[in-house]
């Protein structure tokens, strides 16, 4: 009974029914026996302020989105465009946070989120999706100025997305493009040459192959803030120069600097 769970901030149901339940901030449904979850169970949900719907293989087309939310987590849903536009169309301008991991958003669904992005938006993670060239030029120009946090890791994104996301960047703090600019190497230099770096704590570029002169210009350009770095994975044949003065984590793992290594 909802009478007896007043006090309750979170709550998770797994393969569970929702009857008469309205009153709580934060739910969760996590299905992985890829049954349907019907519309109506949200429906119930009316001052959601936390919502978490992953691992469903029919995902409702059209989700009741509460005008409290904060934070929307979709991840896993196996999403196509279409899906995401209906979504973007409904998002309330009080949401801060939106996790579109792991599903098969496009270029197309880039456009749609291009035109519905929440005013105040804070967090924005499209991570493993086939956004490529084409779906980072179509979010660059587009996010709230209020973005702090982008995850766009395992997009296929190359040189010509990173220099169109590059010259419309909001001031980030935290940004993580990792394993995506292969085989193209120009991606770092397009990155130093940006402006938005000016208030980055944490920037993950692993995997992307940049060669040593793309890291040293991408040294040279992070401000001393920089709390956390990834260059693992990169090509880079020595150990890079000019790490940011309040670093706390280095990552160079996969870079076959050899003896180089003792240069740091």
């Amino acid at each position: 009974s909802p009478d007896c769970l007043e006090g309750l901030d979170v709550m998770t149901l797994l393969r569970c029914t929702c009857k008469q339940f309205s009153g709580y901030s934060v739910l969760k449904l996590k299905h992985t026996d890829g049954r349907p979850l019907k519309c109506n169970v949200l429906s119930r949900f009316t001052r959601l302020q936390v919502l978490e719907v992953t691992g469903l293989r029919t995902p409702p087309p059209r989700l009741p989105l509460s005008r409290y939310l904060l934070s929307l987590t979709l991840s896993n849903n196996y999403m196509r465009d279409w899906r995401i536009a209906q979504i973007a169309s409904n998002l309330p301008e009080t949401l801060l946070a939106l996790d579109l991991d792991c599903n098969i958003v496009t270029a197309a669904g880039c456009m749609e989120l291009a035109r519905h992005f929440p005013p105040n938006l804070l967090t924005l993670k499209l991570s493993q999706n086939y956004l490529k060239d084409d779906g980072a030029c179509a979010l660059a120009g587009h996010f709230p100025p209020s973005l702090k946090n982008l995850y766009l890791r395992e997009n296929g994104i190359g040189a010509r997305g990173v220099r169109a996301l590059s010259a419309t960047m909001p001031r980030l703090k935290t940004f993580d493009l990792f394993k995506n600019v292969h085989p193209c190497r120009l991606g770092g230099s397009c990155l130093a040459e940006s402006e938005w770096l000016g208030r980055l704590t944490a920037l993950d570029v692993g995997f992307n192959y940049f060669g040593n002169k793309a890291v040293d210009s991408l040294l040279e350009a992070l401000p001393c803030t920089v709390l956390h770095l990834n260059l693992c994975g990169n090509s880079c044949d020595r150990a890079p120069k000019g790490f940011p003065e309040a670093l706390r984590s280095l990552d160079l793992s996969f870079n076959d600097m050899g003896v180089g290594i003792r240069e740091l």
